[in-house]
């Protein structure tokens, strides 16, 4: 194997490693963000890269599958998405920084409020027994006090008032 070859491999291998070190914290930041009842959230949520069709540009998906229990990946939720960008690394760390973003708007309010509690109006049924379908009911509450459902956006989190 040539040493062209190998850098081409161990470059691609260190990519690879990045992606999914920046996968992992994007879903620890999608389940605090949304919510799941599974006990795995890797399980729940997941990062896909793609390419556009001239090949040149690249982005990332977050998406939540909404399947039934017996095969949860038969159905998702496009939850978010950065494009236009010029490697899927790039794409994985724009989105990133907004969910880092929307997440520091969530942690401002709580402490502005001085409360320590996020309640999800919506939570992902996706565990054994659940079909897949139902949420939780009722609003999203932030120490007990309904305040306002968060929601991702294509440029990050906003806050979406509920009539509050």
């Amino acid at each position: 194997m040539s040493n062209t070859s190998t850098t081409n491999t161990a470059s691609r291998l260190a990519e690879l490693q990045l992606f999914d070190t920046l996968k992992s914290r994007i879903i620890s930041l999608a389940t605090a963000l949304y919510g799941t009842r599974s006990p795995h959230a890797s399980s729940s949520f997941d990062l896909l890269s793609y390419t556009t069709d001239d090949n040149v540009t690249h982005g990332v998906a977050l998406i939540l599958y909404t399947g039934p229990s017996t095969s949860p990946a038969t159905s998702y939720e496009f939850l978010s998405y950065v494009d236009g960008q010029s490697s899927t690394i790039a794409g994985a760390e724009r989105l990133l920084e907004d969910m880092e973003e929307g997440m520091g708007g969530v942690i401002g309010r709580l402490i502005e409020n001085q409360e320590c509690t996020v309640t999800h109006s919506a939570i992902p049924d996706i565990v054994a027994g659940g079909d897949g379908e139902e949420e939780e009911e009722g609003e999203d509450a932030v120490g007990g006090v309904e305040e306002q459902r968060w929601e991702m956006t294509l440029q990050g989190i906003e806050e979406e008032d509920e009539g509050v």
